[in-house]
């Protein structure tokens, strides 16, 4: 019996808890959209057993009618026929779901949204590109020409899907990451198992920052260095200046807009990183700790190791046993064996200790110490350490002289304000200076993600720009 489409999703929706697990096996091993026909089959069977059992004679017309109609709705062969499933290959006994169920119930979760990782970002942003050689090569940018409006229908299209992919990222990095952390921040020391979930999430959350958090950031950045290639926002941009040289107005503040709207995801991003600093620096004091932890192991494995593997029985040591090595040093002792004739009673040690300061104190002599003064002679590394403190010290009232404003580079704020207040100024002041610039009370220094460069005549400094930003701002 073929169910139909509409009945068969709505009672996989109704269940989607297999499904569910189904994504997250797939997630797990990494086999792409394939499902084993087997787990599926395992799956199906403890949820029909679940919704309506066997009863002990498995007759046909005893089976329950729920049953037969969630079975005939589930089933492989109907899903196959109805499209839902888009391939079944018995030989390997893999399954493979049409994209729009997998995409349709990780939906349902956005934990389970797909992350974006570097190779995606890629395909974005050399499609953006790619667009943008072909909108400057095209041989004509008029409306009626058919090849512009197949490239512009291509551009809307791929802008909404980078779009809907950078929103899907965004919500699924926010479940994941706020479920990840509810493990970490819920984890109780004493319970083995707590622990080990805790360090499982810490190295997940780990490896979200580095393939999907930092490629993002890179991604959305405008002035990244790229060989022979723009960035993907500087390429959009680019395409929406082509259209409105040439007259489309309308088509090139869509573009705008659309750059705009891809942009604002970096300030979701930049707050995402920014909580998951913290988990990532306690997975690396974590790693720091485990790491002492196996060496001090392995050096009592190394210092106990010979006591149990019977090298040393009988207290015989081998030939090749590192004390050998040594053994050049009591060369030329002479073996003395001594007999005890008397019993000697146990030492006290109170009396041992007066009869040494008796023999002792009276033969001590007192001698007047003398004063010589060293002339001609003078601490260098001291004066060297009070020039570099007065320096500080000056950079430092020179920075407190600074008039707060707001502005985009708080390097070249100060590099103008020290080079003709300072003197013998160096770069290393200017690194100096933004130190003690943080710490002004009323300025803020924001991170804007854009590499800028100072240089003189003998020196130069690339660095990452911050802004200034003041209290009443």
């Amino acid at each position: 019996m073929v169910v139909k489409t509409d009945v068969a999703l709505i009672n996989m929706i109704q269940n989607k808890g297999v499904f569910l697990d189904l994504i997250d096996h797939m997630d797990k091993v990494g086999e792409g959209e394939e499902v084993r026909i087997v787990m599926y089959q395992q799956k199906l069977r403890a949820l029909l057993d679940s919704v309506a059992p066997l009863p002990n004679t498995r007759v046909l017309r005893e089976v329950p009618a729920e049953r037969r109609k969630l079975e005939s709705a589930l089933c492989i062969e109907n899903l196959e026929r109805i499209g839902l499933v888009i391939q079944v290959d018995s030989a390997r006994g893999m399954m493979v779901f049409a994209p729009f169920v997998i995409e349709m119930f990780r939906h349902f979760d956005g934990a389970r949204l797909r992350h974006l990782n570097s190779a995606d970002y890629e395909l974005i942003r050399a499609s953006f590109n790619r667009l943008y050689e072909v909108f400057i090569t095209l041989p004509s940018l008029s409306r009626e020409d058919i090849g512009f409006q197949e490239q512009v229908s291509v551009l809307r299209k791929e802008i909404r899907a980078a779009t809907a992919k950078m929103k899907e990222c965004v919500d699924a990095l926010q479940g994941r990451l706020q479920r990840l952390g509810e493990i970490v921040d819920q984890m109780r020391y004493d319970v083995i198992d707590e622990v080990a979930k805790a360090q499982e999430a810490l190295g997940e959350i780990n490896s979200i920052y580095l393939r999907n958090i930092l490629p993002a950031l890179q991604f959305l950045g405008e002035h990244t260095d790229l060989k022979g290639t723009k960035p993907a926002l500087t390429a959009l941009t680019c395409i929406g200046d082509q259209l409105a040289h040439y007259g489309h107005d309308k088509l090139a503040s869509s573009v705008y807009y659309s750059v705009e709207s891809i942009r604002s995801y970096r300030h979701d991003i930049s707050i995402i990183s920014g909580s998951l600093m913290r988990y990532v620096q306690q997975s690396e004091a974590h790693r720091r700790a485990y790491d002492k932890i196996e060496q001090a192991w392995n050096r009592l494995y190394g210092g106990v190791r010979e006591l149990h593997d019977g090298s040393l029985k009988d207290n015989i040591l081998p030939s090749t046993h590192p004390v050998f090595a040594r053994l050049n040093t009591y060369s030329g002792l002479k073996m003395r064996v001594f007999e005890a004739k008397l019993e000697w009673p146990d030492a006290n040690q109170r009396l041992a200790l007066a009869e040494h300061l008796r023999t002792t104190l009276p033969n001590i002599k007192i001698s007047s110490g003398k004063i010589h003064q060293l002339s001609g002679q003078t601490n260098e590394s001291g004066e060297l350490k009070r020039r570099r403190d007065a320096r500080l010290l000056a950079i430092g009232n020179l920075v407190e002289e600074w008039e707060p404003r707001l502005t985009d580079d708080a390097h070249v704020a100060m590099h103008e304000h020290l080079k003709d207040r300072l003197k013998g100024y160096e770069l290393t002041d200017l690194l100096m200076s933004v130190g003690w610039l943080r710490k002004r009370e009323g300025i803020f220094l924001i991170p804007h993600y854009q590499i800028g460069n100072l240089a003189t005549d003998c020196e130069s400094l690339r660095y990452y720009k911050l802004q200034v930003e003041t209290e009443h701002a």
